[in-house]
């Protein structure tokens, strides 16, 4: 049974009393009051419906990723939030497996799915996706961004090209292509949030620092994403760029306190990041050493201050983060934010000669943070490492990355960003294996237990 939202619009009115006008409500106002209701209705559309896709794929593909994706894949059309559908792309439409998959979507949700022919085989473009952004990483030194638009079945090319470097593009991957020829701003990485306890989890502002000495100002910032275990030991995940500037493999990490008066604490040291040309994966890894810290697998709910009470569940398949996933964002400068998953796969650069693996993820317009200048943006520097997490379920999509589309509030002293590029958390097995697994437990742990 599909729940339904029930939207209360408010009215614009003005009443006079003793001389003093009082607005009920703002057209701004209310058109958030509505994106707030349809992100709800959304939500709760999908915490009945993506357990049912979810579990048929399993059933019919197990854990094989790309055996799902050799036949087909799927997103949510959301356009109407009153009549929302799951769509299949499907390539192979004779196998057993798509052929049961329809029979029991078909039976399960009725005429909440719906299944199309596909264009294009979608492991091909997603393939195809990673060989562009390889080959446009070799075309030019200015910022660009290649993506999957799984919607549309076409790779997308965002760069400043020229007329022979497009062709020779069309020339190797033809008929998949959707080419922007103008100059990208570079997308930029983002740093963040301060909380003085020793139970690591989600959302903690950690540093390191690079000169040697206790001085918070020498300390490059970022934050926490969450507590993932190998072999018994502990590792705090976060983003790998935040990572590249340590001046050796065993720097120091500290946990950053808040509160009026600003302290540190050794929480471990570095042991991998993932930000480079080989892996083009914006994740780092920490590993936990002080025994007086604790583990825990929650992150933040709230915008402002409390306990880490959001209990997070084991991070989504690739074949879950799609077009229309409704996704929340919990950072320390902009607190929570929203938004729908555009693209699944997006590779941007961020200045560098490489572009990392992102998925892209505009803000939702009444969910997110307002600037200065009324706009709504979904992270800021600030908010690099924040958890990324489904809104329906709190499971695990990855962490914040950076963002495009930028606006410098210099009132509020915020480098906003209206898209966030979130690193996808299903890739950490393919550099870790298997044995590297997130922390899930609901129970804290003592990191003295947790030393391999």
């Amino acid at each position: 049974m599909f729940k339904r939202s029930v939207l209360a619009f408010a009215l614009v009115l003005t009443i006079t009393v003793g001389g003093v006008n009082l607005t009920r409500a703002s057209a701004d106002e209310i058109s958030q009051m509505k994106a707030k209701s349809d992100f709800e209705k959304v939500k709760n559309w999908q915490e009945q419906v993506s357990p049912v896709v979810s579990d048929e794929i399993k059933k019919e593909f197990s854990e094989d990723a790309d055996a799902f994706f050799d036949q087909a894949a799927y997103y949510y059309d959301i356009n109407d939030t009153d009549n929302q559908k799951v769509v299949f792309i499907v390539d192979k439409t004779d196998t057993k497996q798509m052929q049961d998959i329809r029979k029991d979507l078909e039976s399960a949700l009725g005429t909440k799915v719906k299944f199309k022919t596909a264009k294009h085989n979608p492991k091909y473009l997603r393939d195809t996706t990673d060989d562009v952004a390889k080959y446009v990483d070799k075309l030019t030194t200015e910022d660009h961004q290649v993506g999957y638009d799984l919607q549309n079945e076409t790779i997308t090319v965002k760069a400043n090209l020229t007329a022979e470097q497009i062709a020779n593009l069309n020339t190797k991957f033809p008929d998949v292509l959707t080419i922007t020829n103008d100059p990208v701003k570079a997308s930029t990485t983002s740093h963040t949030r301060d909380y003085p306890f020793n139970n690591l989890g989600g959302g903690i502002q950690i540093g390191i620092d690079n000169v040697g000495n206790s001085n918070l100002v020498d300390y490059e910032q970022f934050t926490s994403g969450f507590i993932a275990v190998k072999n018994n030991q502990a590792f705090m995940v976060t983003t790998g760029h935040g990572l590249k500037h340590a001046s050796s493999t065993n720097s120091t990490y500290n946990a950053i306190n808040g509160g009026s008066t600003y302290g540190t604490r050794m929480i471990g040291y570095q042991h991998w990041s993932g930000y480079n040309a080989t892996s083009q994966y914006d994740l780092g890894l920490i590993r936990l050493t002080n025994t007086a810290d604790w583990v825990n697998s929650r992150f933040y709910t709230m915008n402002n201050g409390g306990d880490i009470d959001g209990q997070l569940t084991h991070w989504i398949s690739s074949t879950d983060v799609v077009p229309g996933l409704a996704v929340n964002k919990s950072g320390n400068m902009t607190g929570i934010t929203g938004g729908y998953v555009n693209q699944p796969i997006l590779y941007v650069t961020y200045g560098d000669s490489f572009s990392v693996k992102t998925i892209e993820i505009p803000v939702k317009d009444g969910l997110g943070f307002v600037g200065s200048n009324g706009n709504q943006y979904m992270c800021a520097g600030g908010d690099s490492g924040s958890t990324v997490y489904t809104a329906s379920g709190y499971k695990l999509v990855g962490i914040e990355s950076g963002g495009g589309i930028e606006y410098l509030d210099a009132q509020k002293k915020l480098d906003l960003f209206e898209t966030m590029f979130a690193t996808p958390a299903y890739d950490m097995q393919k550099f870790f294996s298997s044995a590297f697994d997130q922390y899930t437990s609901t129970n804290d742990s003592p990191l003295s237990g947790l030393q391999g």
